[in-house]
């Protein structure tokens, strides 16, 4: 990397500081597994979403967080407005299973990607934003972001693992995909819409 003022590292290590505050929450495995909550939620409660209903049962089962909580709020949502019987079957079975087992699957918090994929999308963000703000080449960028991380006792930290992120940030959705999904067992394939609906 080129040697970069030391006046000029110490400002932009504060802009990159006071970026990352602003991002709060996100940055944390609380906060991507709410995120993924909220996103699984709205499409629950939209009647249209990208994931099936049982797949997002499935990974409840499989012990995702994220998916627990959104059907948990869906199904005490329909409870509350007297429509439980309205509920599908799928959604009453899964209700019942949840009441019936003494505690719930889970995984701990940690570097899976769902608790750190929130966090990749903001690195990504200050590096590119670095990046066009002082006309810095990636390297340079992502050595700023990483003094930041590395002040902030936040792993990754190093300058090589801030420029993988941002190499990566593409297949990130993919990989967050497959991780919610990994371990599920083989669900009938969905059937194609009718003519018709196209």
């Amino acid at each position: 990397m080129t040697k970069l003022p030391a006046h000029f590292v110490d400002s932009a290590v504060a802009a990159i500081d006071r970026w990352w505050d602003l991002a709060g929450e996100l940055t944390t495995s609380d906060g991507a597994r709410t995120a993924m909550q909220a996103d699984l939620s709205r499409k629950l409660h939209s009647g249209v979403s990208t994931v099936p209903l049982a797949y997002i049962i499935a990974m409840a089962d499989k012990g995702h967080e994220p998916a627990q909580r959104a059907l948990a709020e869906y199904i005490a949502d329909a409870i509350d407005k007297k429509r439980f019987d309205a509920l599908t079957p799928g959604l009453q079975d899964y209700n019942k299973r949840v009441l019936l087992r003494p505690e719930l699957p889970g995984y701990p918090r940690g570097h899976k990607i769902i608790d750190t994929w929130t966090r990749d999308i903001v690195i990504t963000f200050l590096v590119s934003r670095t990046m066009t703000s002082w006309r810095l080449k990636k390297k340079q960028a992502a050595a700023l972001v990483a003094i930041v991380l590395k002040k902030r006792g936040i792993s990754p930290c190093s300058t090589r693992q801030v420029v993988d992120i941002f190499d990566t940030h593409g297949t990130l959705g993919q990989r967050v995909v497959e991780f919610m999904l990994k371990d599920l067992p083989e669900l009938p394939d969905l059937p194609e819409p009718s003519k018709s609906a196209v």
